[in-house]
């Protein structure tokens, strides 16, 4: 990753599935551009100087074969920022800290010499859980400066906490879905076959609701 100024980005990383986001995260970022533009036409109309604010979005994925947090597994953190101000903020930094995960790809922190109104920029990071338990989604920040030289600071969305599970624990839980469908088969099987059999029985030794061997016994 190139943190130094300008895009920041993730070389020879494996595809990751970033589609299983909440319904919300698309509400935010429609949010996020009707605030741009109302912000930029505010300052066109009006006499005022035009000054920037960030805001600074953190999320978590996992690759395509990756259910859930799980120890020795990719963990994936994204940290977006958006100009919804005015005008440009100067020298961007974004730091983040997990430091009960080791870096996979990637550093914690990112650098941008400037962002103008309306842009926004995407910093990522690939960790590795190494052990289990609840771990506290710390706030990510990013700081900047405005035309004038003023220093400013804007931290992410509300701390949480992340379960990290173990990897057996992870197969237990595939196991036991895959038993339970196995059962269900089963049943559902027997659910079928039995009413299958009886009515082929009733068909092979009755005629019109009478056993095959009294119809024999009349005819003889």
């Amino acid at each position: 990753i190139n943190a130094e100024y300008g895009v920041v980005g993730v070389h020879s990383l494996p595809h990751y599935n970033t589609s299983h986001t909440h319904p919300l995260c698309h509400i935010t970022m429609h949010l996020i551009s009707l605030l741009i533009l109302l912000s930029i036409y505010s300052c066109l109309l009006s006499s005022a100087v035009c000054s920037p604010t960030l805001l600074i979005r953190k999320g978590l994925g996992f690759p395509e074969n990756v259910a859930v947090p799980t120890v020795g597994k990719e963990l994936i953190v994204t940290l977006q920022v958006f100009n919804v101000g005015t005008g440009t903020a100067y020298d961007v930094v974004v730091a983040d800290s997990w430091p009960e995960f080791l870096i996979s790809s990637g550093l914690e922190s990112a650098k941008w010499e400037e962002i103008p109104p309306g842009a926004n920029f995407t910093h990522t990071t690939v960790y590795i859980p190494q052990k289990s338990g609840d771990f506290k989604v710390r706030r990510a920040v990013v700081s900047y400066k405005d035309d004038k030289g003023e220093i400013r600071e804007t931290i992410s969305n509300e701390p949480y906490y992340l379960r990290i599970y173990e990897l057996n624990e992870v197969d237990k839980r595939s196991g036991a879905h895959l038993t339970e469908w196995i059962g269900f088969f089963i049943l559902t099987s027997l659910v079928i076959a039995y009413p299958t059999f009886t009515y082929g029985n009733i068909k092979l030794n009755y005629v019109n609701g009478v056993p095959i061997d009294q119809l024999k016994k009349k005819t003889q």
